[in-house]
């Protein structure tokens, strides 16, 4: 059975995000979510609990709770509590409030909670990028509080050009912590961010990686997780891939993860909220494997991109990322602008 025709998709492992509150108290010039001020600034306790009993049926993976800041949701241990014990939980914050919320989250939970803290710089250019002074010291506290009661939190950092140069300034910082993983993501061009700050294409980021990859000496850094962009070195990889992985292969919207929004409805990705964003679904499990929409989009017609329909890593890429295209082209149907392959067409 093909995954796209269903009954297969429950069977996929699936990462369910949960964005709890549209507030934060910081500024991220880079940040991809939309303002969505025609929704509740908060999801209620009652309906994060009706999500949760209504994909108990899936393979769930993980559930990243996020926002905003989630740690400013009001009702935020009421919401930890509702989480059965048999999922894994990451909690996205900016750790401005993680020393102060830590013992307790912790101590309300059976099972492990990943804290994953947004730390972008070193000192005040850190600061600069949130646009909240002091943000770095709240942030390096938070890390070390963790540290002392023995958790490792995972430390994400998105990259622009003009912050590139620091990312070994932000590494010696780091391999000082007891860090479970340090990931390192490229600045998307979409919501917040106007793109000016963006390494220009995956050339660019390609030697960013090249650099972190090269790094020794990681200290207290557990994992690195910095991949490449459009980079197939492997010819065979077309070949070596089974027919489960092929259909899973590009885009994870849709097909591995989902984002519950404070409304409850959903959407498959924040860079493709401008595209298409669904209505709560009273069974959401029956809509995750039937619904036309969704089966019409993993079936993403990637052969119908002139900049892509001869490609010989069709089947691994398709077509790249989708937001990144809506944002450059006002249309899903584009390749991803980043690819140098793509770009060598338009010329």
């Amino acid at each position: 059975m093909r995954l796209t025709e269903g009954k297969a998709f429950a069977h996929v492992p699936l990462d369910v995000y949960f964005i709890i509150t549209r507030i934060c108290n910081f500024n991220c010039s880079y940040c991809i979510r939309e303002p969505m001020t025609s929704l509740p600034q908060e999801m209620s306790v009652d309906l994060f609990n009706s999500i949760c009993n209504s994909f108990q049926r899936l393979k769930i993976r993980k559930l990243i709770i996020t926002g905003g800041e989630p740690l400013l949701h009001p009702k935020f241990d009421e919401i930890i509590k509702r989480i059965p014990d048999s999922y894994d939980i990451v909690v996205c914050t900016n750790g401005w409030l993680l020393k102060d919320k830590l013992l307790k989250i912790t101590e309300m939970r059976k099972c492990d909670i990943l804290f994953q803290i947004s730390l972008d710089a070193v000192g005040d250019n850190h600061d600069k990028i949130v646009n909240l002074p002091g943000a770095f010291k709240e942030v390096i506290q938070g890390i070390q509080f963790a540290n002392k009661h023995n958790i490792k939190p995972i430390i994400s950092t998105t990259v622009g050009h003009l912050d590139a140069s620091a990312i070994i300034q932000l590494f010696q910082l780091l391999k000082e912590f007891n860090i479970d993983t340090w990931k390192i993501s490229a600045e998307m061009p979409c919501s917040r961010s106007n793109g000016e700050n963006m390494l220009s294409d995956a050339v660019g980021w390609n030697v960013l990686v090249k650099t972190v990859h090269s790094l020794n000496g990681w200290g207290g850094i557990q994992k690195i997780v910095c991949d490449s962009m459009f980079n197939f070195a492997n010819s065979h990889l077309n070949q070596q891939l089974s027919s489960l992985a092929k259909e899973l292969a590009g885009c994870g919207a849709g097909k591995q993860k989902v984002y519950f929004r404070t409304d409850g409805s959903i959407s498959l990705c924040p860079l493709l909220d401008r595209y298409k964003v669904y209505p709560p679904q009273e069974d959401f499990y029956s809509w995750w494997l039937y619904s036309k929409d969704l089966l019409e989009f993993r079936e993403f017609p990637a052969t119908r991109l002139d900049e892509c329909s001869d490609c010989e890593w069709l089947e691994i890429c398709k077509g790249g990322c989708h937001g990144a295209s809506l944002y450059k082209y006002n249309s899903i149907f584009h390749a991803d602008p980043r690819c140098p392959m793509a770009k060598s067409k338009k010329r």
